[in-house]
């Protein structure tokens, strides 16, 4: 077949939280954060962080087609798990996204652009990822996402304790 079949991955830790941002900042929850002492947003976050992955919501809250009772832990996974396909034969990692891009154009023949950044300003707090999580949702996620975390080496990266 001359068809290519392109998606995209991304650390399933990191892409959570990425996912918990964009909420906050959706449902204008910043304005109730920034109530509180700067002091307090990281502990705020941190709770709420893990509290959040564990809400069931309904389908007007998470845009899922499928489950109209999911935690944002399960939506993403279901998601994330369903395009890890064998039929998938150019992946673009988002950590390394503007070199996978670029290789993906050149594959395909054309010119490559820089890839601009957007959705970049969403965090109050610019804190690697494995600050959020306790020992509990960092095993949440890792039993959540099996097919990626294999098929890509994924792991959690204990840079924050």
């Amino acid at each position: 077949s001359s068809y290519r079949y392109i998606s995209m991955t991304r650390n399933p830790w990191d892409a959570l939280v990425s996912y918990y941002w964009y909420n906050v900042f959706v449902r204008d929850e910043l304005k109730l954060l920034q109530k509180w002492p700067e002091s307090q947003w990281g502990r705020i976050c941190k709770r709420s962080f893990n509290e959040w992955i564990d809400i069931k919501s309904s389908l007007e809250d998470i845009s899922s087609p499928n489950r109209s009772d999911c935690n944002p832990l399960e939506y993403i996974s279901m998601c994330n798990e369903s395009h890890v396909d064998k039929k998938i034969n150019n992946w673009i990692k988002f950590e390394t996204l503007q070199k996978d891009f670029n290789l993906l154009c050149f594959l395909l023949g054309i010119e490559h652009n820089e890839l601009k950044r957007f959705k970049s300003g969403h965090k109050l707090i610019n804190k690697h990822y494995s600050f959020y999580y306790t020992d509990d949702s960092m095993k949440k996620v890792e039993d959540a996402f099996p097919k990626t975390i294999k098929k890509f080496g994924y792991s959690f990266d204990r840079r924050v304790k």
